[in-house]
């Protein structure tokens, strides 16, 4: 346990958290799933190992190409607000940058979180397992692709709050 509390707060050159380039890192090939599994059974590393579990079989961005978050911002169409995790103070706004992968059926899957506190990691996750948006159009035809997202904690707020249209 003390590991992975170790992992979760510990920061790397451009604020990207240990957890996360450690996640990222165990999600790139199929030949770390063996790393992945164990541990998955060695340490509890919040919901990161869980995503990172999904994307091992297919390497999460590998083949799609990255667009910037000032180009897809406008696809999505109905965003689901977030909820402050029980235990944390809700006490002032933050904002929690996550890498997705956003299908040609308009579906965003989380891969790893790129900013913020990693105790509203696993809710940010799962508010934009949420959110729907338009497929990224590359020559008439809808792509997968890999984009930034931002979500917005808002002391105050409910959970589960759908907005539609862009932000």
């Amino acid at each position: 346990m003390l590991l992975a509390t170790q992992l979760r707060h510990s920061r790397l050159p451009g604020s990207e958290t240990l957890l996360a380039a450690t996640c990222r890192w165990l999600a790139n090939t199929r030949r770390r799933r063996r790393w992945l599994l164990t541990l998955a059974f060695a340490a509890p590393l919040t919901g990161c190992l869980a995503s990172a579990a999904a994307q091992t079989g297919s390497s999460a961005s590998q083949g799609r190409p990255f667009i910037p978050e000032k180009v897809t911002g406008g696809l999505c169409t109905t965003r689901v607000s977030p909820g402050y995790p029980a235990g944390t103070k809700a006490q002032e706004p933050a904002t929690v940058v996550l890498r997705v992968v956003l299908s040609r059926s308009g579906t965003l899957t989380p891969m790893y979180e790129v900013s913020g506190p990693s105790e509203l990691e696993f809710a940010a996750m799962n508010s934009v397992r949420l959110w729907k948006c338009k497929p990224y159009v590359r020559v008439n035809v809808p792509i997968d692709v890999v984009t930034e997202v931002r979500v917005r904690f808002i002391p105050g707020q409910p959970a589960g709050l759908i907005t539609h249209g862009p932000e």
